[in-house]
């Protein structure tokens, strides 16, 4: 059987009901096994899984789990629904995405990416520049 891991930031939000929750849909097949976390997975279920889906991983701590998706040799599926390299001042999740740790953590939690899934093209181009 077929293991899909997604791990969303928030169960209850409309970026995982339009970009997460749709994965739940694989198990209609009888093939298919899908969990959905939305906190730090652990290792056994990192490496039970076939492909790990990852909604906005953006701190140190989801960096460790792209590092452990790849050391199993787990393809790695990134999505991004707005740029956080670019966020304003004033917007108060300036103080999660515009510390420039936190953006060299996400350019590297992006280099680790198999596929990048994005909600515009402005954000391919600019989500494109950090892959290697």
């Amino acid at each position: 059987m077929k293991q899909v891991l997604v791990i969303s930031p928030s169960l209850g939000d409309g970026c995982f009901f339009y970009r997460s929750l749709p994965f739940a849909h694989l198990e209609m097949r009888k093939d298919i096994q899908v969990s959905i976390r939305n906190g730090m997975p652990d290792e056994a279920q990192i490496a039970a899984s076939n492909i790990v889906f990852y909604q906005r991983p953006y701190d140190p701590n989801h960096l460790a789990i792209c590092i452990a998706v790849k050391k199993y040799n787990r393809p790695l599926w990134l999505d991004f629904d707005d740029d956080f390299f670019s966020v304003p001042t004033d917007n108060p999740s300036f103080e999660y995405y515009g510390d420039p740790q936190s953006q060299k953590v996400m350019a590297e939690i992006i280099s680790l990416a198999d596929v990048i899934t994005v909600t515009t093209k402005a954000l391919k181009h600019r989500f494109s520049c950090f892959k290697k």
